[in-house]
Formats: structure tokens, C-alpha cells, sequence
């Protein structure tokens, strides 16, 4: 049986300064069948919005006052909780150079995706993230709670939880 992320089952946080930036990503998920997608304008907002409820994913731009993405990484992968420590991380930013997903990588993010982006790739990025994991479409009726609630109630991460797929090929 073929199994596909059910996007609708996931929760969605945005860590975006630049509004159009923010709407963008927003309709793009929402094409993709998302509901719950929180929007914060800079990394102190995102941080709080995670430690109300984490989301099973969040987007965090790298240039954003004051505190910027990569050091909402780091926070966020320090953090005492596990359930926020574990969320998975997308970089989506303008920063192109290797150095940046070099840094982005050490610092925790599971992906790193450069603006512009189109919505099949992010589409494919989050799927990738979500291999093998739930909630997928075709899954037992009493696992449909989000993700984050699910990792809160067994707390068993994968190996693959922290495996970073990302190509540093000049």
C-alpha cells in the first residue's frame, strides 16, 4: 500500500520576518492540505510559539531581528525539552553560500532550502523528513493525533531522526 503524508495531520510553524515571505510559504502548505500553520515574526516569537505547543516542523529564515535563525537552531536543539529539542528543523533563507548550510547543518537543521522555492520541492523536502514516520495517510485509525503529541507519548527517536540529508557539492 502506498503511503502519503497526510499534511492536514501536521502542525506548522513559520519563523519568517519579511510578511510576503511568510504568506508565500502559508498558501504553499495549505496547497499541500496543511491546516495548522502558526506564523511568527522573528526567532524570540518563533522560541515562544514552540515552548505554547511545538509543531511537527518549522521553517526558520536565517536573517531575522533579534534573534536571528541560526541561533533559533541552536536554541531549539538545546533545549531541556525533548519534544522541542526534536522538532524538525527547515532552513528557508536567501543565504546561498556553503558556509550557511554548513553552519546551518552543525547547528541542528534537518534540510536547508534557498528562496525562492517552488512548491513541489517543498513538498518533497517535508516528505523526506516524514519517511517512514507518521501521520501518513494510510496508518491505524487511533494514530491520528500530530506528531508532536505522538513523540511526546513514546519519546523514541529513530536513527534517522537526526540524519541530515543535504549535499555540499560546490
Amino acid at each position: 500500500m502506498d503511503k502519503t503524508l497526510d499534511f492536514g495531520l501536521l502542525d506548522f510553524c513559520v519563523a519568517e520576518d519579511d510578511s510576503f515571505m511568510q504568506k508565500l510559504v502559508k498558501t504553499m502548505l495549505i496547497s499541500l492540505g496543511a491546516k495548522n500553520i502558526r506564523l511568527a515574526s522573528d526567532g524570540t516569537e518563533a522560541y515562544e510559539l514552540l515552548r505554547i505547543k511545538a509543531p511537527d516542523l518549522i521553517f526558520i529564515d536565517w536573517t531575522m531581528k533579534p534573534t536571528t535563525g541560526i541561533d533559533l537552531v541552536k536554541k531549539i536543539r538545546e533545549d531541556s525539552d525533548p519534544i522541542i529539542s526534536s522538532v524538525p528543523i527547515i532552513m528557508l533563507t536567501a543565504h546561498s553560500k556553503r558556509e550557511f548550510v554548513e553552519k546551518a547543518v552543525i547547528a541542528g537543521a534537518n534540510d536547508y532550502l534557498v528562496k525562492p522555492v517552488s512548491p513541489l520541492l517543498l513538498q518533497k523536502r517535508i516528505e523526506a523528513i516524514f519517511k517512514n514516520r507518521i501521520p501518513l495517510s494510510h496508518q491505524p485509525e487511533n494514530s491520528t493525533a500530530p506528531l508532536a503529541r505522538q513523540r511526546r507519548n513514546n519519546n523514541n527517536l529513530s536513527e534517522n531522526d537526526e540524519t541530515i540529508e543535504i549535499s555540499l557539492d560546490d
